[in-house]
């Protein structure tokens, strides 16, 4: 299985970027161990599950649509990949300039970031400053950065669940997350 971040500037597609998430030794792991609760309110962090490669995410312009998704892999169509779903994408500002202002973690902070309707269900600013993206009827999180942003550094975790078969009828369903670093700025 894959992570996919789709990234998309004036009507082009740019070359998306894929995670590969080891779903065999993930599945394995979870069966074997104790890796933690994998509820949805204790995910299991899996960094060390997602092969990065040598590819160092690109910094996001301004007027980009960002579209992340979970695919399934060539070489993955068994069972680990029933019950795969992306559950929500979530997004804090983590950079210095925005936190050492005061009044920084207020709703209005992301219309500078994002281009959104604040009506937008699949869209929710939360009071701790984090805003969530929940997948549309495509099963992907996707938002747009506003024309002109300024410089952001943007925390985002990728929380999705997976339904792992222990046998005829115990099947237990696992959440997990993770949660890299992208910049977003106008100065390319």
């Amino acid at each position: 299985m894959k992570i996919k971040i789709a990234l998309q500037k004036e009507g082009k597609q740019l070359k998306p970027v894929k995670f590969k998430i080891q779903g065999k030794a993930l599945v394995k792991a979870v069966k074997a161990g104790y890796l933690g609760l994998g509820t949805s309110y204790e995910p299991i962090y899996i960094d060390n599950f997602v092969f990065l490669g040598d590819y160092e995410f690109p910094t996001i312009g301004g007027d980009t649509k960002i579209s992340i998704s979970l695919e399934p892999g060539k070489k993955d169509k068994g069972k680990e990949q029933e019950g795969l779903q992306l559950i929500c994408c979530k997004v804090k500002n983590v950079g210095k300039s925005h936190n050492d202002a005061p009044g920084s973690i207020l709703e209005g902070h992301w219309q500078e970031i994002f281009d959104f309707d604040s009506e937008n269900k699949l869209i929710t600013s939360v009071p701790d400053g984090a805003l969530y993206i929940a997948p549309d009827h495509t099963g992907k999180c996707q938002i747009t950065t506003c024309k002109k942003v300024g410089d952001s550094y943007l925390a985002y975790s990728m929380l999705f669940s997976l339904t792992v078969n222990y046998g005829k009828r115990d099947l237990r369903t696992y959440y997990f997350i993770l949660d890299p670093v992208v910049e977003i700025s106008s100065n390319r």
